[in-house]
């Protein structure tokens, strides 16, 4: 995933005179992003503006979490990361259960929002909340910038974060406190500042590995693939691979349509048994899933081979306390249901 193919910032970031919000605004529209998708408030009131009249569209929405939900369906559709802009407090508490889905489906997605001013930190001000805090936990990273210098390294951090420059794509949070946002940009301020690398670095397996790997495939009688979000840069050579060796293949909702349903290798319609009769899954980039039939506790246990021919089951979890609980209970509304018949008939 690229950003943008210019290494140097043009005169669109360094601008004299402008605002941090300006200078925000300036930066994302030099990443080539197009459009953003928010509620405004009076937190990132500036950035707004000033997006506006960089001819930055903006997708006015009427909950925060449909922003973050938009966003996310543009990065999956450009390949790019999706910018959402919320405003403080609840702002970004009702963006969360977006962030979370971001989180989960690995999504590139830049959620921007403003703080109260930095003298009223910690102060009660309005629609206070430890925002970071919030959103840490779903994020690939929390960030904020307190000066003005932080801005646009806090802005590349965000963006290589989210493009999954150190860790899988994802959702990244970066606020501003409203006050910083007013301050004026010194040329001092982005004079030591140069701009991160456009892609994100690649990672090779090395030779031992792929020596290991290709034992592991040659060993197995029963092996699967199942196929994720970077399956969609690699379509040719997921396609030789699967021709040439005859294994089955699963698909996900990150790489549907990456191979088309008549494909030979193509077995979604035998989904549960594939998984269960494997006895080696080869997963691109992608975590092993268990079919829907085994995730209420059957299925195979992690670190524990699987003898060749003969799937291994694990027995349901039992819960005797839940079913004495709910026994008493059932008890308890007989009773009284018993109780109000006696009434009834004495009346």
């Amino acid at each position: 995933m690229r950003l943008h193919d210019t290494q140097t910032a043009p005169d669109l970031v360094r601008r004299p005179g402008q605002t941090v919000a300006e200078l925000i605004a300036g930066y994302l529209r030099w990443r080539g992003v197009e459009r953003v998708y928010g509620l405004c408030g009076g937190h990132i009131q500036p950035v707004w503006d000033a997006l506006a009249r960089l001819g930055v569209r903006i997708v006015d929405v009427r909950h925060e979490c449909a922003a973050v939900f938009m966003a996310h369906a543009e990065a999956e559709l450009t390949g790019r990361p999706g910018v959402a802009l919320v405003t403080a407090g609840p702002g970004l508490t009702n963006a969360v259960t977006g962030v979370a889905n971001a989180s989960t489906a690995r999504a590139p997605v830049l959620v921007l929002s403003g703080r109260p001013p930095r003298p009223q930190t910690g102060r009660g001000a309005l629609q206070e909340l430890p925002q970071r805090a919030i959103v840490a936990p779903l994020c690939r990273a929390a960030l904020t910038a307190d000066r003005v210098r932080e801005v646009l390294p806090r802005l590349d951090e965000a963006m290589l974060a989210t493009a999954g420059a150190t860790a899988p794509p994802g959702p990244v949070y970066l606020d501003f406190p409203t006050d910083l946002l007013a301050e004026h940009v010194r040329p001092a301020d982005t004079a030591d500042w140069t701009a991160a690398p456009a892609g994100v670095p690649e990672i090779l397996p090395g030779p031992a590995c792929l020596t290991r790997a290709a034992g592991l495939i040659g060993a197995a009688r029963r092996p699967v693939v199942i196929a994720g979000r970077e399956a969609r840069e690699a379509a040719p050579e997921l396609a030789s691979l699967l021709e040439s060796t005859g294994i089955p293949y699963l698909d996900s909702g990150e790489s549907r349509g990456v191979l088309s349903r008549d494909h030979p290798s193509v077995v979604s319609a035998v989904r549960g048994r594939a998984m269960r009769e494997a006895d080696l899954v080869i997963t691109l980039d992608r975590k092993p899933e268990l079919p829907a039939g085994l995730r209420l506790g059957g299925g195979v246990q992690p670190g524990r081979e699987v003898p060749p021919g003969r799937p291994l089951h694990q027995p349901a979890v039992r819960q005797p306390a839940r079913r004495r609980r709910s026994a008493v209970l059932g008890q308890g509304l007989r009773r009284r249901a018993r109780g109000r018949a006696a009434r009834a008939g004495t009346r």
